[in-house]
């Protein structure tokens, strides 16, 4: 999993819904949120903090 965007909550206890994205696309910080893990994950980004193990 990297990063899932969310379009809209729905409360069904207040009887609101609270929209996000109009268009259902992820915004310009989600996206580059997305590429920058993604980035990681497959060693193309430097990992300063040792989080990533390589699984054999």
């Amino acid at each position: 999993a990297v990063i899932s965007p969310i379009s809209r909550i729905d409360d069904l206890a207040e009887n609101k819904t609270y929209v996000f994205c109009k268009d259902d696309s992820p915004g310009p910080v989600c996206e580059k949120l997305y590429h920058k893990l993604r980035a990681i994950q497959y060693g193309d980004e430097p990992d300063p903090y040792g989080w990533v193990t390589v699984l054999d």
